[in-house]
């Protein structure tokens, strides 16, 4: 349902190039890539054959991705899916073993929301009063979902920045000066 609601509200032209050589095109990305163009006429997708364009990828990053690879692109910006990043392998702990599942429509998902975006919300996290930092997977989180994260010391800025979605405020071990406090009313009141 998000994937749908995303891939609905994108107004701009989208093109998806798929990286194989003519012939070995992964069929499950293939169909999952149709799926994208039945939800939206903004989404294209065209085939570059390796073998004919082994430098085509140059244009859009500095590392050659593996075959099966995506590269999304719009009037904004353009960015890559490594094959690597839509079937995903990772080690178990538990059992010390290699798993591998799917993850393409996130992947995709997210690339086109990307790509598609005018401008993305920013998430503020507050510092200097000893919070708890976000986790790693946190900030993964938010990436996956195009949220730009960063750290805010109101002490240096004196205020919320304009440009704020959300001011997180994670457990701090001391108190906020009055001059910071204000600053928060201030953006609550403006509708943060």
């Amino acid at each position: 349902d998000q994937t749908r609601q995303i891939v609905s509200e994108v107004d701009t032209d989208v093109t998806i190039y798929l990286l194989a050589e003519s012939g070995y095109e992964n069929a499950t990305i293939v169909d999952l890539l149709r799926r994208y163009q039945d939800l939206n006429k903004h989404i294209d997708v065209e085939y570059k054959d390796i073998v004919l364009y082994p430098t085509f990828y140059e244009a859009y990053t500095e590392e050659e991705p593996n075959e099966n690879s995506l590269i999304f692109e719009s009037e904004y910006r353009s960015t890559v899916v490594d094959y690597d990043e839509i079937f995903v392998e990772e080690i178990n702990y538990e059992t010390y073993s290699f798993e591998n599942y799917f993850d393409g429509e996130n992947a995709v998902t997210s690339a086109i929301d990307y790509v598609a975006a005018k401008e993305f919300p920013k998430f503020y996290v507050l510092e200097g009063h000893g919070e708890k930092v976000l986790r790693d997977e946190s900030i993964a989180s938010l990436e996956r979902e195009n949220v730009e994260y960063e750290e805010l010391s109101l002490i240096i800025k004196g205020q919320v920045p304009e440009d704020a979605s959300c001011l997180f405020i994670m457990a701090p071990e001391t108190d906020i000066t009055e001059m910071e406090r204000d600053a928060i009313l201030e953006y609550l009141e403006n509708g943060g």
